[in-house]
């Protein structure tokens, strides 16, 4: 698996970033595992994605419209087409960890759930769609690392049966680095990372997006 890696904003760029997220934290949306400041595909019903988007867009359009020019203009780099967003869908939003997050810990790592991305799914799109991939730029790094954790030879399937036995076996993980935006197809079973506790008063914090190709277009449209 190809994964695409941008360098995207200083260290003094994500401090400010991650200053004015901590400054909305009346808009994040408790996930129990963390939060995110935006709609998600894969966490709000479908019934509510729409208009809960439309709600969080104006937030993130409000304080983050300069962070997505420029991912916007690192994405044509990659994929080489015009990148649009589309009404009823979220635009990218924000992951964010907390000490809490701890408690989903095992064997002094925290990480997610083994799964691939299918959000697509979610959408009801004008027309057909194609060429699906994740996006992931990290903006706060907990002491202890963070990064993502891939397993390139097995499948969703097998990796189900594995949970089942726990004994799922070891990802390749790569080690997020400040700033920097990771493309991958979002197909190759994945996982969060990080390689201890987060403390007191740090954050894991990423914004976290998907892209789809619009076949009647050929635009690609970016959402979360």
């Amino acid at each position: 698996m190809e994964i695409d890696k941008i360098k995207l904003l200083t260290s003094s760029e994500c401090d400010r970033y991650t200053a004015t997220i901590k400054s909305l934290r009346l808009f994040w949306l408790d996930r129990q595992w963390g939060y995110t400041l935006g709609a998600a595909t894969y966490q709000d019903s479908p019934i509510l994605y729409p208009a809960l988007s439309q709600y969080t867009n104006v937030v993130l359009r409000e304080y983050f419209t300069e962070l997505y020019t420029r991912l916007s203009k690192a994405l044509v780099e990659v994929k080489g087409r015009e990148i649009a967003t589309m009404d009823g869908t979220a635009l990218p939003g924000f992951h964010i960890f907390t000490p809490r997050a701890n408690a989903y810990g095992h064997a002094g790592r925290v990480h997610g759930h083994p799964h691939i991305d299918t959000p697509y799914d979610s959408v009801l799109w004008p027309c057909a769609i194609s060429e699906p991939f994740s996006f992931t730029l990290p903006v706060a790094i907990p002491a202890c690392g963070a990064g993502m954790g891939f397993w390139d030879d097995v499948t969703e399937k097998e990796l189900e049966v594995y949970e089942q036995s726990d004994e799922i076996p070891e990802p390749t993980i790569y080690d997020y680095e400040l700033g920097s935006l990771y493309l991958h197809d979002g197909m190759t079973p994945h996982r969060i990372e990080n390689m201890g506790n987060i403390r007191d008063n740090e954050l894991r914090i990423t914004l976290q997006g998907h892209g789809v190709t619009m076949e009647d277009t050929g635009r690609i449209v970016a959402y979360f």
